[in-house]
């Protein structure tokens, strides 16, 4: 019989770390649920609980290893119930993806869908977790296949179904089969009770899809309508309305096109890359127009926001150095190409580029002086 006394204790430290974790003490709470784990006698559903939420916090830290201990902990204890263990293998296999361990995330992925007596939920979430698992290895053709074994299951959720057919339209669209992958999102779209962010997001793939299909207007109504739907996350919004410019942009509605980055750049909270992509979308726009100055203002944007992807970076940098170029401005393109050959995260190819228009940068300001000097 377990102690009184060690039930009490570990029912009180369990729910302050159950409160310091939602009070984003992550940390204050591992150390509570480790104290929880060490308590002699502790009813072992208190302590499965606490290794459980220990391993789910060691996850988020970035301690995969840990989670990876505390989950197989859970595994290799007697009369856990099959959903339990399910949900245990799939905190694992993603742990172990954390740990790039490709083949230990899938192995637990199918132990997980195989199981008896695991809830279709709960297979579900495996099944779509193994299918990205499949696609990350280059198995586009089994992530479908794991796509489509969800739609088949009864008793599951409406999101998990819109999950599903999101995954099953990306899979296609890898695959080359761009109508199959409309077809898809058009159902994710209609399937009814489906989150706000789930409707959101099929509409702004169905849309890219019809951009590449040549359909820029259908395209243009899709991204409208993943914009305006009720409840759906800024990020959602910020990238549809990113979408939408560049389509306006490419069918010569430039106005429109600074329209739509404007009011990615007037949100209060949109996605810190969606930001700088909307920078330097405006830029190209406006270089392309031929208001270099807006345009090197933009592109100056993007290089000075924090956490802007270090590729939009380097290449706002030698967009920027194209421009002061063209403005006759040769030592500050230089400083530009210089910059992104300099960059640890910039790619081959931009350094290279940078490195052929340094070189022309040079040879005509070496020119300009030499004209300078002729009486």
């Amino acid at each position: 019989m377990a102690d009184a006394n060690a039930d009490c204790e570990g029912d009180f430290l369990l729910q302050r770390g159950n409160d310091k974790a939602a009070s984003d003490d992550p940390e204050g709470a591992v150390l509570d649920y480790t104290e929880v784990i060490a308590i002699p006698d502790c009813p072992i559903d208190r302590k499965l609980m606490a290794l459980f939420n220990r391993g789910t916090l060691r996850f988020q830290l970035g301690d995969f290893h840990g989670a990876v201990s505390d989950f197989t902990t859970i595994l290799e204890t007697a009369g856990v119930s099959a959903d339990t263990q399910a949900e245990t293998l799939i905190g694992r296999a993603a742990a172990k993806a954390g740990l790039e361990d490709q083949k230990g995330e899938i192995l637990d992925y199918t132990t997980a869908i195989e199981m008896p007596g695991v809830p279709a939920e709960r297979r579900a979430h495996a099944l779509l977790n193994r299918g990205v698992a499949r696609r990350e290895s280059g198995d586009v053709a089994r992530e479908l296949a794991d796509c489509i074994a969800v739609l088949q299951l009864k008793d599951v959720s409406a999101e998990m179904r819109g999950a599903a057919l999101r995954g099953r339209g990306s899979a296609e669209a890898e695959l080359g089969n761009v109508a199959a992958a409309v077809v898809s999102y058009t159902a994710a779209v209609e399937l009814p009770n489906v989150s706000a962010e789930q409707k959101s997001a099929a509409l702004f793939s169905r849309g890219v899809m019809k951009g590449q299909q040549g359909d820029s207007t259908g395209a243009i109504l899709d991204y409208s309508a993943a914009i305006e739907v009720p409840g759906a996350s800024a990020a959602s919004k910020a990238r549809a309305l990113v979408n939408r410019a560049g389509t306006r942009g490419a069918g010569g509605d430039c106005a429109g096109a600074v329209a739509d980055y404007d009011a990615v750049l007037q949100m209060a909270d949109a996605p810190v890359d969606q930001i700088a992509l909307a920078y330097f979308d405006r830029g190209a726009t406006k270089q392309g127009s031929g208001d270099l100055a807006g345009a090197i203002a933009d592109y100056t944007a993007v290089v000075r926001i924090a956490g802007a992807p270090p590729r939009l970076k380097g290449q706002a940098l030698f967009n920027r150095g194209c421009a002061k170029g063209t403005l006759g401005d040769d030592v500050g393109a230089m400083s530009d190409y210089r910059a992104v050959m300099d960059m640890p995260d910039a790619t081959e190819e931009q350094k290279r580029c940078a490195s052929f228009n340094h070189q022309l940068a040079a040879q005509a300001g070496m020119k300009g002086r030499t004209e300078g000097t002729e009486e």
